[in-house]
């Protein structure tokens, strides 16, 4: 059985977001949306969803389903870094596009702990 594997569509936007609720906030990841709402059984209506990945914590072959007010928008990536990923959509790139944009950007302060993250 062939597995299906979500990722992002070259016509749509990929965001840099950080994430504000669960175990993974303030993290940095790349978002992506598949469809325009989801229904969910235990709302009772359609909510905006997004998937997730940064190559570690929520990698590529199972991207972590986030609703929308649960992230930060940060920005989009860029025509050469959408080319990169892609070319080779892997846990590497997504891994080092989140680390570029953890690093140098002015998203996120020092993380408390942070050698207990990797």
């Amino acid at each position: 059985m062939d597995e299906i594997i979500i990722r992002p569509r070259e016509d749509q936007p990929v965001w840099v977001v950080q994430s504000v609720c669960g175990r993974d906030r303030k993290r940095v990841f790349l978002a992506f949306r598949q469809a325009a709402e989801e229904k969910n059984p235990a709302v009772h209506g359609t909510f905006p969803s997004i998937y997730t990945v940064n190559g570690t914590l929520h990698r590529v072959e199972c991207p972590k389903k986030k609703h929308l007010s649960h992230v930060k928008v940060i920005g989009t990536l860029n025509d050469e870094e959408r080319n990169a990923l892609f070319s080779d959509y892997s846990n590497k790139t997504a891994a080092s596009l989140v680390q570029k944009y953890d690093e140098f950007g002015e998203l996120l302060q020092k993380r408390e702990n942070s050698e207990n993250l990797y």
